[in-house]
């Protein structure tokens, strides 16, 4: 069995070249998506007529389900592979950011922005490591 000393020094193949790119597409998912969703709120601000506090727990939903995803991340995709973590998460995502167009108050909205983002934070260490 060879040993490679970094990942640096592994040749590059077809195989390698995929999963770096699939990874690099979560991780310009997941920026996407928090950037739409700032775009979003400052729209909804009018439509939904908000008030401040309703934009404050709006605008921390998404952040405070990145920190969570991203804490229980690394733990679950070590126990089960994170080759199924992956897709798992970008699946929720994928669902809940659909979902949360459909949302008609403040509270659906930050609901599912906070299913969404564990889905954003799940993303971060798992697409970030080589699966």
């Amino acid at each position: 069995m060879i040993r490679y000393k970094t990942m640096d020094d592994i040749p590059g193949t077809p195989f390698l070249r995929k999963v770096t790119i699939l990874s690099s597409m979560g991780i310009m998912m997941d920026g996407y998506t928090l950037t739409v969703f700032s775009y979003a709120l400052l729209y909804l601000i009018n439509v939904m007529s908000l008030k401040s506090y309703e934009i404050s727990i709006m605008g921390v939903s998404s952040i405070s389900g990145v920190l969570i995803g991203s804490f229980i991340a690394g733990i679950v995709s070590d126990r089960y592979g994170r080759r199924y973590i992956y897709i798992y998460d970008l699946f929720l995502v994928s669902i809940f950011i659909f979902l949360t167009g459909f949302s008609t108050n403040y509270i659906n909205f930050s609901v599912l922005e906070f299913i969404a983002g564990i889905g954003i934070g799940t993303d971060y260490p798992v697409s970030s490591s080589r699966l």
